[in-house]
């Protein structure tokens, strides 16, 4: 039980430490920010059919269960923003938690080996990085990156995927952010492989799978929003690497595949991270697929899968060279509550180096004038235009592309000259 407070500790630690501040130049905070104070405010999901709803465009389709938590953190808070910023950081930390403890060796001196890379990596990274996490920096998906550590978690808390557990959280999932559920859905069909069950199992599981993604009440609706085109800011990484990186990470989980399948991975739950690894390399390429061949999707759709396929492949570089390395790593027995300890640092200190407590701008800020806005109803000249354009969809309920419209071409005029 120890083991689990500490991890508890660090997840509060890092959502505090890493919501001082948010990294935002995008309008997609202002969509999702809206979709949340809607749903705290009317504690129900908007409805695309409705003319009162009709401001929010395509945020009405929009896979509603990351704002509903968000907006309950924000009722508890005081606040639907800092609700927002909480479960961000919150999934950070989860994220990071959950990779360091899959790739946890039988020598406990190889696993301080590889929450020590991860570290360095993420801070190498700490400007403009790639890594899972940043679909909070320069954009805002947060739908994304929440459905990516419930995903992790769950993976990482189970020492096998049970099929039946594992479809009824896809279904969850497809309420939260579809392509999580693709990824769960992979990943339980590799984690069947490992394990030699029965090719017919595994083909009565990838159609109830398939099934449970197309038959999914959003899917439709999610499928129309990836169709949607916009711009998205990968760090260092060329967002045009992404399929390369894909392929990459595809080729290194099918070698960690084959040296489990003999007997030689040394990781501590080899499915887990294994079948992780295949699951978002895989999910990426049905994306690229559809998107090529049946020219469903968008170029956009299959760039956002960079991130974690990125952050995935560092794992697997980092797991092969300690694999390489193994037989000359001594041996060293930490206690549970020692690696606790461990995992939980290194996944604050990462959390921090992917959202870092300085620069961007202040939560404590923004908070202070989402407050002001709402008890006087009157929306104060802001010189920052996203968060402008996030007050004017929250609370003056303003159309969603009439004001980024209006908010992009202020932005593009040149400034005025002062005589």
């Amino acid at each position: 039980m120890a083991h689990r407070g500490i991890l508890a500790l660090g997840l509060i630690g890092a959502t505090l430490l890493c919501s001082i501040r948010y990294h935002n130049v995008s309008f997609d905070m202002g969509l999702h920010y809206a979709v949340i104070s809607y749903i705290q405010e009317h504690f129900r999901f908007p409805s695309c059919g409705s003319v009162a709803d009709a401001y929010l465009e395509i945020m009405c389709g929009y896979p509603p269960l990351t704002h509903t938590l968000a907006a309950t953190v924000g009722y508890l808070v005081g606040s639907p923003f800092l609700g927002m910023i909480f479960v961000t950081a919150a999934s950070v930390f989860v994220l990071y938690a959950a990779i360091l403890s899959m790739m946890r060796f039988k020598k406990d001196l190889a696993s301080v080996y590889a929450a020590i890379a991860i570290c360095i990596v993420c801070l190498v990274l700490i400007r403009y990085t790639s890594m899972i996490g940043a679909e909070v920096r320069r954009n805002y998906f947060f739908s994304q990156l929440v459905g990516s550590a419930l995903l992790f978690g769950f993976v990482a808390t189970q020492r096998r995927l049970h099929p039946l557990p594992s479809l009824i959280f896809m279904v969850v999932l497809g309420w939260v952010y579809p392509i999580a559920a693709v990824q769960l859905g992979c990943a339980t069909i590799i984690s069947m492989m490992l394990l030699r069950e029965a090719p017919a199992k595994i083909g009565v599981y990838a159609l109830l799978a398939s099934a449970a993604i197309f038959l999914h009440p959003l899917f439709r609706s999610s499928s129309g929003i990836a169709n949607n085109n916009g711009d998205i800011g990968t760090g260092y990484i060329p967002e045009v690497w992404t399929m390369p990186i894909v392929w990459a990470l595809a080729a290194s989980s099918g070698g960690l595949f084959w040296y489990f399948m003999h007997e030689k991975l040394p990781l501590r739950n080899p499915i887990q991270f294994i079948s992780i690894s295949a699951a978002i390399a895989c999910a990426a390429l049905v994306q690229w697929a559809v998107f090529v061949v049946l020219g469903k999707g968008s170029d956009y759709i299959v760039y956002k899968h960079l991130f974690g396929a990125f952050t995935m492949l560092v794992a697997n570089i980092i797991v092969w060279s300690i694999v390489i390395a193994y037989p000359s790593i001594q041996e060293l027995e930490m206690r549970r509550w020692a690696t606790a300890c461990g995992i939980a640092i290194a996944a604050v200190f990462c959390s921090m180096t992917i959202i870092p407590p300085i620069g961007g701008l202040s939560t404590r800020a923004f908070a202070r004038t989402e407050r002001d806005a709402r008890l006087s109803r009157q929306i104060l000249n802001s010189a920052n235009h996203h968060e402008q354009f996030a007050l004017e969809i929250a609370i003056g309920k303003m159309p969603i592309s009439e004001t980024a419209d209006r908010h992009i071409q202020a932005m593009r005029a040149p400034p005025l000259v002062r005589r």
